[in-house]
């Protein structure tokens, strides 16, 4: 009685009456209630670490199953960048391609005003080169020259 009044679901089949002088009879054979106790404690270690197991399996599941949920997302992301990242690389070779092509029309197009430059930069330095020359025989004149 005063054991259901602390723990109110406790049934009487759970519950063991020992007497301690009655455990053991003479020689060390134990008695029937002392082997019934021992049993109940086993049975009692057997549950406990089995729940224990069973909890540490589900804490374990979840963690696994939350780790492998942030894995597949980051792997989705990376996916998705790679995808963007394959469509601006593509974009980008078009047109570093397609203004290879329109540089080489531009060449194409300057090629006959370059010919013109080069030759008035010919002229331009034969007038400078004419033009020190002139003024050459006055380097001899100049003391410590």
């Amino acid at each position: 009685r005063k054991l259901s009044e602390m723990w109110p679901g406790l049934k009487e089949s759970q519950v063991f009456f020992l007497s301690t002088r009655k455990a053991l009879r003479l020689g060390w054979i134990l008695s029937d209630d002392f082997i019934k106790v021992l049993d109940g404690i086993d049975m009692l270690v057997q549950k406990s670490l089995d729940i224990q197991l069973e909890t540490q399996y589900r804490k374990l599941t979840r963690l696994l199953s939350a780790a492998l949920t942030h894995v597949n997302m980051q792997l989705n992301v990376a996916q998705q960048l790679h995808k963007e990242a394959k469509v601006t690389m593509g974009t980008t070779v078009r047109r570093v391609f397609k203004d290879a092509r329109s540089e080489g029309d531009i060449l194409k197009r300057l090629e006959p005003q370059s010919s013109d430059i080069k030759g008035f930069l010919d002229q331009l330095a034969m007038f400078h080169l004419t033009e020190m020359r002139k003024h050459e025989y006055d380097l001899d004149s100049i003391v410590g020259w």
